[in-house]
């Protein structure tokens, strides 16, 4: 053979070599083939494939195979580590040691629950698959079942696959459908295996993390009453690459409304699922938005764990590396949205795909709100008055805290909302949208969107512990970290110097000062949510800072610990404020 064509790795881990013979045999090719690792001739590859088959005995005729179809795939190609890819390696990659550590924690558990992981697959690249099969046998936490559901593939080797999975391990179930139903119902095929109490979902081309199921029920642990649990997740290229982490929310009502923040991966009790029947026929390309939100009104016992527990596989044709694949996915979440609440709201697709917006009624006769502004110019509210498209307001402007708690003693109005006296409204029917949060029951303070007069932003929410405002100076193209700039969320606080609450809410919890964050999480004490949401949509000429010198610092649910609290773009924490439960047994 020619020297010159050897330039590539061989990989023997999938062969099982039978004795010394076979071994040096294959040795010293493998060595030959290391010397150059830029890739392989073609026919090469076939010619030394064809030596190792004749050579070899049957039993490893298995592994050849493989090495054949692993030969045939690009070369990973050579990638330097960006920022996250060495944060995650600093912080959250589990070596030897630590497994060793969660292996002695896990014998401590006192609730060790069986978790089913249900996975519909079709026509799946055998790569992907093995991978996301492989992902769950490596599982530290090892009380699972894998239940697959295979959607009549076309690809016969897709069944080969499976079986000999199934053959090596005992906790896989197999079901293999007749005709193709697409992904709503294999997933329920695959539900209809399911034995265990809580019930995991896996795409068939994505992967989870060795600490996946052990952070799961090591936080069962401590909350067994959970019905939902989701955590963080990133996204991985064809190369196993990992990009793009999404850092999330703790449970987020409102910002779920608008996208399905909540992904992967996600764990349901499996008695909850089945009270729903599970995935619904038709709403395919947003059926796990579907389950989450009809699920979600059965229960409020919903768990979020800040770490990266799920790897999204970013391929051609996946949802993962551009929503614009599947775009009838946005019909799909309308219905889903739509279906979701007891009264008509009307539900349109926002400006990113598979985004939503929703607009709340407002009861009529339509709720008078009193605008308290701390101000003496009266030019001011007649720029007010001129581009406020909401006609049951009055404007009553004062000096002092205590003037404010008299003019509203006074009034009869429903609704209270305070202005700075620099603001200039942009989005006419900003008190419209305000107000259609305002009036709910559940919602408490309602805060608006600030831009500077260069259309940079300034108050975009606020996070507790930081020193800025949300995505303080952003511009106002930017949709901000995952959206957060486009969509109304629950938020701990917003800014008093746009603001709008039940005149209710303010009576029964008091506002004692001028420090708008004690107030807004007295609210929250008190069992309501707060709300910023873009929409409303103002300039705010001056500087306003917040209030929160006095306040003790306390980690924010909706401000995930991954990300940095020195900085207001959502840049990763160094070090993250998680912990490792590992570390304390």
């Amino acid at each position: 053979m020619n020297k010159k064509y050897f330039k590539s790795n061989f990989d023997l881990a999938h062969c099982h070599l039978g004795n010394i013979f076979l071994i040096n045999h294959i040795h010293s090719i493998a060595t030959f083939l290391r010397r150059k690792p830029h890739g392989c001739h073609p026919r090469m590859i076939e010619i030394i494939l064809a030596y190792l088959v004749h050579n070899l005995s049957p039993k490893v005729i298995s592994g050849i195979l493989y090495l054949r179809l692993k030969l045939k795939i690009s070369k990973k190609p050579e990638k330097k580590l960006d920022e996250y890819q060495c944060w995650f390696q600093q912080y959250y990659r589990i070596g030897s040691a630590e497994q060793r550590h969660i292996r002695k924690h896990i014998k401590k558990f006192s609730f060790t629950p069986k978790i089913s992981v249900i996975m519909p697959t079709y026509n799946t690249s055998e790569k992907f698959l093995r991978a996301a099969i492989e992902s769950v046998i490596q599982q530290l936490y090892q009380n699972w079942e894998l239940c697959i559901a295979d959607d009549a593939s076309t690809h016969a080797n897709i069944r080969d696959i499976l079986t000999e999975y199934q053959k090596k391990d005992p906790r896989i179930k197999l079901v293999f459908r007749d005709t193709n139903g697409h992904i709503s119902a294999a997933s329920n095929s695959a539900l209809s295996l399911v034995t265990g109490k809580f019930t995991a979902l896996l795409d068939h081309d994505d992967e989870l993390l060795p600490d996946s199921l052990y952070r799961v029920v090591e936080d069962l642990n401590h909350y067994p009453d959970s019905d939902i649990i989701y955590t963080d997740e990133d996204k991985i290229d064809e190369y196993g690459h990992q990009f793009a982490p999404h850092f999330k929310s703790d449970w987020n009502p409102e910002l779920l409304y608008s996208v399905n923040y909540i992904c992967h991966l996600v764990i349901y009790r499996t008695s909850l699922l089945r009270s729903v029947d599970g995935f619904r026929v038709g709403l395919e390309g947003s059926q796990d938005y579907d389950l989450i939100l009809r699920c979600a009104k059965k229960t409020t016992k919903i768990r979020h764990l800040p770490y990266i527990l799920y790897h999204w596989r970013a391929i051609q044709g996946s949802t993962a590396l551009s929503l614009d694949e599947k775009q009838y996915a946005t019909k799909a979440g309308i219905k889903a949205l739509s279906d979701h609440f007891d009264t008509e709201f009307a539900v349109e697709m926002a400006h990113i795909p598979t985004t939503y917006r929703i607009h709340y009624p407002i009861p009529l006769p339509v709720p008078k709100v009193l605008l308290i502004i701390q101000s003496t110019t009266q030019d001011y509210v007649a720029r007010i008055h001129k581009k406020t498209t909401y006609k049951n307001y009055e404007i009553i402007l004062v000096n002092t805290l205590q003037e404010r708690h008299h003019a509203i003693q006074a009034t009869d109005a429903l609704l209270v909302g305070f202005l700075h006296q620099d603001i200039e409204v942009i989005s006419e029917d900003w008190l419209e949208e305000m107000v259609s949060y305002a009036i709910r029951a559940d919602i408490g303070a309602v805060g608006a969107k600030l831009l500077y007069p260069d259309n940079r932003i300034q108050h975009g929410g606020i996070i507790l512990g930081l020193s800025e405002y949300s995505h303080h100076y952003c511009s106002i193209d930017n949709n901000g970290y995952f959206g957060r700039l486009s969509f109304p969320q629950t938020l701990s606080a917003v800014s008093s110097a746009c603001l709008v609450v039940r005149r209710s809410v303010y009576e029964e919890v008091g506002w004692q000062d001028e420090n708008d964050i004690d107030f807004c999480l007295r609210i929250t004490q008190a069992g309501y949510r707060n709300v910023w949401t873009p929409y409303a949509m103002l300039y705010l000429s001056s500087e306003v800072t917040k209030h929160s010198d006095t306040l003790p610092l306390k980690p924010d649910p909706y401000y995930n610990p991954n990300l940095s609290l020195k900085t207001s773009d959502f840049s990763l924490a160094y070090p993250p404020r998680t912990q490792k439960p590992w570390h304390h047994h």
